[in-house]
């Protein structure tokens, strides 16, 4: 890999950063295509990668180009990015570059061209990926001020126009040749809309076919893939042929369905699609009007906060999960919803939600523990049966009633999409991972034979439901061991009481369950999300979705630290003002992810060393940027992630959970896929989400406040801030932007230190099941060495083995 030229650029500003670039514009081709040699980047997957990797060696940079030639030159490596990244489906990157893009054609069009001084295309790039569509380069600019974004970095936009799904074929020469359809565009890249809905990707499409289809969103295009179809039609040849189609015509929103004939009612159309669509209410402010008579549960208590129309959302806690509940109810107030109420599990936890003036009722009687109940345990299991008893009394006292829990937090009100299934008597959240419908409705019958989840569940206060809440409590107290989720399955589904084959239910999308006495549904898992379709698939965003309605901290493996990570990565989570501006500033480092790692030749599934090699790079990264981090005082900013294979407590013969609607690589990808959070010491203290300055609670002085510079190595002789001021790195800044860090082994010179700090990153990674050839669970380790580490040659076919710390580090094999 070409190395990359020692850097010095500032800016105003300063905090530890780290983040990723996917893509080398060094290398870009004519084509946006990488011309790099596949054996440039070659590893063992055992010994996965040096200490030293992803740290960029010193070098004179090359001789200025004229400003002109220059600004052309980048728009044309911007453009070709764009159409990789837009290939890929990482629609994040190409929104990114799409603004830096159009900041560069504005600064032409006006006259004016940066010119930087010794900054690499690449180092530009990331300069700009968390302020303002471009940042000036010189040694002394001022970062431009960060555009702000929307308050969830992982939702997508729901456009208003979009191509029709059904185009009408013309005689054209590619109609005749075998591609009939129409073209649209979207960042600098062209598809062609087939006849059946779905699109197929034209690389090589020239920049008049790009210029002239129709722009659109195609992230609401269903991809041209399966048996004897084609998804990338490659060759300029089959691209003329496909472009000298008309353009797509523009027109409404049409979701290509559920693929099963089941399409929506005009009736649930109309309902769903008006939920969806409306204007969410002004937040509510905080009040308390609850009596101090023990807030205890009644039929008054509820009537004072229930909805309109009579509905009630109902969740609980302990005084362990207090910052779970002021999240929980901070979204719905933002919503305009405040119609809910909290069970407190403790006095703690009623006296701290009373003084935050956030309605509460006491079940304090129930014994809970005040202490991180841990999933499975017995307090866990104590809590839930207190949960399912509390339901049932809520229920019997004559209102319908959302039961969430704590971690489900709702960023949009949910009253108005539940009263759009009347003719329900429950609707329940799924752990099922691919969706069946795509129109926002519910899912398919079909989908109740996954787990329902009770972590969102909707029941109507009718005699058939009530009967079954209470019966549901009566086996929770019957069967102390049992998980209360399984036996409410269990009664969903004994003695063949689950039946989606009513002919009456079924276009409805709706079915019988509880031995056929109840009419249940499934809630779209695209808008009801759980921690994988939500936070790893980013389903809603992909179906066009504006936000979803919830978003569950399921399928998470951190406890409550990783549920709490999960939600700030997405910019859910609310923490004290203080949080957003550290101590001492943060500390960003921005290696470059070879693309042999996370892009083409390989499509969808990787292979297992590649996996490990992306995986050692990165937590390399992670390794020196922590360590000059805490040499500095500052707070280091994590990467966004990417990651070759998911995550999973079973097998993923894939790469991926079996059956879940997951593409690989998993692009910012979830922090504790790789590293067990609860093993990191005092995580607020040690780092910060990498979306922390994509957050709207971020202030602004801190998004402004950016130095940025270069520092490979430590030169002898000179302290580290010596050295960093060399590097031109303004100290003062609140973000100090690292386009190069020395290894973690000069920073903490002293023996003693060095090896306090390698025994703590040693504990922080996470574990994988199971490795796609059948192996072990693998352990993923913190690269850890001297600098001076070889790379070795990328093999085949591994072994299947466990991997242990000996492999790379040379301390020991501790298992």
């Amino acid at each position: 890999m070409r190395p990359i030229q020692a850097i010095s650029v500032v800016a105003a500003g300063g905090l530890l950063l780290l983040s990723f670039n996917y893509f080398e514009p060094l290398h870009l081709g004519a084509k946006g295509g990488y011309e790099r040699a596949a054996s440039s980047f070659t590893m063992s997957a055992l010994s996965l990668l040096p200490a030293s990797v992803g740290t960029p060696s010193g070098g004179a940079s090359p001789a200025a180009a004229p400003a002109g030639a220059r600004a052309a030159a980048r728009v044309s490596e911007l453009e070709g990015a764009m159409r990789r990244a837009a290939e890929l489906e990482d629609f994040d990157e190409a929104k990114r570059l799409k603004r830096e893009l159009d900041a560069m054609r504005k600064n032409i069009t006006s006259g004016v061209t940066a010119a930087p001084t010794a900054q690499p295309a690449a180092a530009q790039a990331r300069a700009a990926a968390d302020s303002a569509p471009s940042r000036p380069a010189s040694a002394t600019a001022t970062a431009a001020t960060a555009s702000r974004p929307p308050l969830l970095p992982i939702l997508g936009k729901r456009v208003s126009r979009a191509p029709s799904t059904a185009p009408r074929v013309s005689d054209t020469p590619g109609a005749r040749a075998g591609y009939p359809g129409c073209v649209v565009s979207a960042w600098s890249s062209a598809w062609l809309v087939h006849p059946n809905g779905s699109r197929s990707f034209l690389p090589d499409a020239s920049a008049d076919c790009r210029a002239r289809a129709t722009a659109t969103d195609v992230s609401q295009i269903p991809k041209n893939e399966g048996v004897g179809r084609t998804y990338e039609l490659k060759g300029a040849d089959i691209a003329a042929l496909a472009c000298s189609n008309a353009p797509c015509a523009a027109g409404p929103i049409v979701a290509p369905g559920g693929g099963s004939g089941a399409e929506l009612s005009a009736v649930d159309a109309g309902c769903v699609l008006g939920a969806l669509r409306a204007t969410p209410a002004p937040p509510i402010a905080p009040e308390l009007e609850q009596p101090a008579d023990g807030f205890k549960l009644s039929k008054e208590l509820i009537a004072r906060y229930a909805s309109p129309a009579g509905q009630i959302i109902v969740t609980f806690v302990n005084f362990h999960y207090l910052s779970f509940a002021v999240t929980w109810v901070h979204h719905l107030r933002q919503a305009g919803c405040n119609h809910f109420l909290i069970g407190a599990m403790d006095r703690q936890v009623l006296d701290a939600l009373r003084t935050r003036k956030i309605q509460a009722f006491s079940i304090a009687e129930g014994g809970v523990a005040t202490r991180d109940l841990g999933w499975g345990s017995p307090a866990f299991k104590k809590a839930q049966q207190v949960k399912v008893q509390m339901f049932a009394d809520v229920l019997s006292l004559g209102y319908d009633a959302l039961l969430a829990d704590i971690d489900a937090i709702f960023v949009r009100d949910p009253l108005p999409y539940l009263r759009c299934h009347p003719e329900a008597d429950m609707l329940v959240s799924s752990d099922h991972l691919h969706n069946s419908t795509t129109d926002g409705g519910l899912e398919l019958g079909t989908s109740a034979h996954a787990t329902m989840n009770v972590g969102m569940l909707y029941v109507r206060a009718r005699a058939g439901p009530i009967s079954f809440l209470q019966e549901w409590a009566r086996r929770c107290s019957a069967n102390l061991n049992f998980w209360e989720q399984a036996i409410f399955n269990e009664m969903a589904k004994d003695k063949g009481g689950l039946d989606v084959t009513n002919a009456t239910l079924r276009p409805r999308r709706l079915f019988t369950m509880w031995s056929r006495r109840l009419i249940g549904g499934i809630l779209p898992i695209s808008l009801f999300c759980s921690g994988h379709t939500g936070f790893v698939q980013k389903m809603h965003s992909k179906l066009g979705y504006a936000a979803p309605y919830a978003l569950h901290a399921t399928f998470q493996y951190s406890g409550t630290r990783g549920k709490i990570e999960r939600f700030r990565e997405a910019g859910v989570w609310v923490d004290e003002p203080a949080y957003y501006d550290p101590p001492g500033g943060l500390l960003r480092y921005a290696p470059q992810l070879p693309d042999a790692l996370t892009r083409p030749p390989w499509v969808g599934v990787t292979d297992t060393a590649r996996h490990l090699a992306l995986v050692a790079t990165q937590m390399a990264a992670v390794r020196d940027a922590w360590a000059l981090a805490q040499a500095l005082g500052r707070t280091l900013l994590m990467p966004r992630l990417v990651c070759g294979y998911d995550r999973y407590w079973a097998g993923m013969p894939e790469g991926k959970i079996p059956g879940s609607a997951l593409t690989l690589p998993i692009w910012s990808c979830p922090m504790d896929h790789l590293f067990e959070l609860e093993r990191w010491p005092t995580p607020e203290a040690t780092f910060r989400e990498w979306s922390l300055l994509h957050n709207e609670r971020t202030p602004e002085s801190v998004k402004r406040s950016v130095s940025v510079a270069s520092l490979a190595a430590l030169p002898p002789g000179r302290s580290l801030t010596a050295a960093l001021v060399d590097a031109g790195a303004n100290l003062s800044a609140r973000v100090l932007d690292m386009l190069a860090v020395p290894h973690y082994s000069e920073v903490l010179s002293e023996q003693a230190r060095r090896r306090d700090f390698e025994l703590t990153v040693l504990r922080t990674g996470a574990m994988m099941c199971c490795n796609p050839k059948g192996a072990p669970p693998i352990q993923y380790r913190v690269p850890l060495g001297s600098r001076e580490d070889r790379v070795g040659p990328l093999p085949q076919a591994p072994a299947p083995r466990r991997l242990s710390m000996i492999d790379w580090n040379g301390l020991g094999d501790r298992p």
